[in-house]
């Protein structure tokens, strides 16, 4: 199983991605970039990804696969929230200074 990347392999929609951290998630997973457009490296993304699924069957590591793409989540879920408070009580604190 493929443990590389951690920072975006579970939950971002690589269609949401801009080409140039497409590029850099690719690049991270040994996918080659020169001369790819966006739309096709979101199809190698998910032909990454589901033989990704495909090794984990055949090698009968499913459950491990799937422990680390839910631990992925919720580590990234965690971050952008920790990253949301931050910036509100930054907010706050700056409304605060203004009264």
């Amino acid at each position: 199983m493929n443990q590389k990347s951690n920072k975006l392999e579970v939950t971002y929609e690589v269609e949401r991605l801009k080409k140039i951290e497409l590029d850099e998630y690719c690049k991270e997973l040994g996918i080659e970039t020169k001369k790819r457009n966006q739309s096709d490296l979101v199809e190698a993304m998910y032909n990454y990804q589901r033989a990704e699924i495909d090794e984990a069957i055949k090698s009968g590591n499913c459950l491990d696969l799937l422990k680390l793409k839910v631990n992925n989540l919720a580590d990234e879920y965690a971050n952008k929230l920790k990253e949301k408070i931050i910036v509100r009580r930054k907010k706050e604190t700056n409304e605060a200074e203004d009264h």
